[in-house]
């Protein structure tokens, strides 16, 4: 199958959707022939073929791929698909003061506009699917959770056997969907009561100092995932989420337990009191923070709740579900 990704973004950004396009394109080339459409390829790919984004309307395909808000992008496909990683109507939902932000009706604009001439949706989380039935989509959806990494990345954890206990935030913590503010303040209330805690920041933005806080800036993927696969607790308080990549890769390579708000793909990511709990307010975080202190072999615990039964699925998998979706669409 000849198979073709819209890609309008700088694929040398660690951003998810950046991240969710090359896994996906690696995954899916190793049985079919595949092209990413994108000005601005990546530097350090290969095995795969760029072609510049005037190219889609000339390249004939078997499949062609949008996502988000890039849907009006009309690849010459047999099957088109459509991914959405979480909809501007659920943030909106989430934060009713997105409705003033200048580029919100554009957004908006964008998602409506890439539900037409779709022969299915693929979305990565029930929440998400319920969102797009809402914007009027009657057409066949299928939902399929990011990947977390490739097979041979499954399970690479390594921690540090030297008493203390690591948290991890991977992301944008400038961005005010993130709230950041929120976990500093529930980690500084735990590390009075547990000063063998440690709280580890990689990404953009400017970090404030504070006691057992360890700023690591905006690392290279695969050095981001290295901490990941070393931290003990990984974390997420976004007011909402369609699926986290970061979080995925966390589970699914680090075996991490994980801490998160109740919103969206998270609620399908984390099995709640077994590979992870969601918390509620900075306070809610640090009680759990310090009930995580206080009894570590709850961590052991759930890294062999992940390794039987792995809530994540691999790349390998995500890129076979979504040619059989593609197949069953055009039977």
């Amino acid at each position: 199958m000849k198979i073709g990704l819209a890609a309008p973004y700088n694929l040398n950004s660690l951003g998810g959707a950046e991240r969710y396009t090359r896994c996906l394109a690696k995954a899916l080339s190793q049985k079919h022939e595949v092209i990413v459409f994108t000005d601005q390829p990546p530097l350090d790919e290969t095995g795969l073929s760029f072609l510049p984004l005037r190219d889609i309307k000339t390249e004939k395909l078997d499949l062609g791929l949008t996502q988000a808000i890039f849907g009006h992008l009309r690849l010459q496909a047999k099957i088109r698909l459509h991914i959405f990683h979480g909809t501007i109507l659920g943030n909106l939902k989430a934060r009713p003061w997105l409705l003033i932000h200048p580029r919100f009706l554009g957004w908006l604009k964008g998602e409506f506009q890439a539900l037409k001439e779709k022969d299915g949706i693929i979305c990565v989380s029930r929440k998400a699917q319920e969102e797009v039935r809402q914007m009027g989509f009657s057409g066949p959806i299928r939902i399929l959770k990011s990947g977390g990494g490739f097979s041979t990345e499954k399970g690479l954890a390594r921690r540090m056997d030297d008493g203390k206990i690591r948290m991890l935030f991977l992301g944008r913590f400038d961005d005010k969907v993130k709230r950041f503010p929120m976990m500093l303040k529930g980690f500084q209330k735990a590390r009075k009561v547990c000063p063998m805690l440690y709280f580890f920041v990689a990404g953009t933005g400017s970090v404030p100092e504070a006691d057992g806080l360890v700023p690591l800036g905006n690392l290279p993927r695969e050095q981001a995932l290295s901490w990941a696969r070393r931290c003990d607790i990984q974390i997420n308080a976004s007011y909402y989420e369609g699926s986290s990549l970061s979080l995925a890769e966390g589970i699914f390579q680090g075996e991490s337990f994980t801490l998160a708000t109740p919103v969206g793909g998270s609620l399908e990511q984390i099995r709640h009191q077994d590979t992870g709990l969601f918390f509620h307010s900075a306070k809610d975080l640090s009680q759990k923070l310090i009930e995580l202190c206080e009894n570590p072999s709850l961590l052991e615990e759930s890294r062999l709740s992940i390794q039987r039964n792995c809530p994540i699925p691999s790349w390998e998998e995500v890129a076979s579900e979504v040619i059989r979706f593609a197949e069953e669409v055009l039977a």
